[in-house]
């Protein structure tokens, strides 16, 4: 079951705490209990056969986000608000890896965020801390684990869109440059699929408007 909650309605500016349940088998939607309160630009993750929606805003880009984390379980078919909280924010991405969750970049609804920020934390079951900041802050990013690492590419920074990867490798004490998309983006979708992370979609800004990408383009773990 692939599971989508949240987002925006269909005038692309009023937040809803829709749940969307996508049967693999069949091929069909189904509807699922809604959340407790809209949510859009949230950060999504496996916990353990559950879906996480984590951060987010419940109103039109990243204004005033949260730090709660609100879990579904598909097998009593309700949510539960976690204990665990983040720093707010929100257009971030999580990461599970192992027990822990990394929850990198976003915007946390401050001025001086709106380029987005270089924080990363770590969520485990005893709580969350602070783990190495980005070299470069970034919300609307893409990511994912990889055998050797946590990666995260793209976003809009103080630079606009961009091509950069970085990577919290090897013991995980700092964040390092890796090779760089072929396509500057932000917004895009990301899934780990055979050690790779494919990233997909997105845009850029191009003079007075985002203008959509259609790539899809891969960095393979070697």
């Amino acid at each position: 079951v692939i599971a989508m909650a949240g987002g925006y309605e269909s005038d692309g500016k009023t937040a809803t705490n829709a749940l969307l349940l996508f049967e693999t088998t069949t091929g069909l939607w189904r509807s699922g209990p809604p959340m407790s309160a809209p949510r859009t630009n949230a950060m999504g993750a496996n916990w353990g056969g559950k879906l996480a929606v984590i951060g987010g805003s419940p109103t039109y880009g990243s204004q005033r986000p949260t730090g709660t984390i609100d879990v579904y379980d598909p097998v009593s078919n309700k949510w539960e608000r976690s204990l665990q909280t983040i720093t707010p924010r929100a257009g971030g991405v999580a990461v599970v890896a192992s027990d822990r969750t990394y929850v990198v970049g976003g915007d946390d609804g401050l001025p001086s965020s709106g380029y987005g920020t270089p924080l990363a934390e770590i969520v485990a079951v005893d709580g969350a801390c602070r783990g190495p900041g980005l070299g470069l802050g970034r919300t609307q990013v893409a990511g994912g684990a990889l055998p050797f690492g946590i990666v995260v590419a793209g976003g809009w920074t103080v630079e606009g869109d961009t091509e950069k990867v970085e990577g919290l490798l090897g013991d995980r004490s700092g964040w390092l440059s890796l090779p760089p998309m072929p396509t500057r983006r932000a917004g895009a979708a990301s899934v780990v699929l055979n050690g790779s992370l494919i990233v997909a979609g997105g845009g850029q800004f191009q003079g007075a408007g985002w203008v959509r990408q259609d790539a899809v383009e891969a960095l393979e773990a070697h």
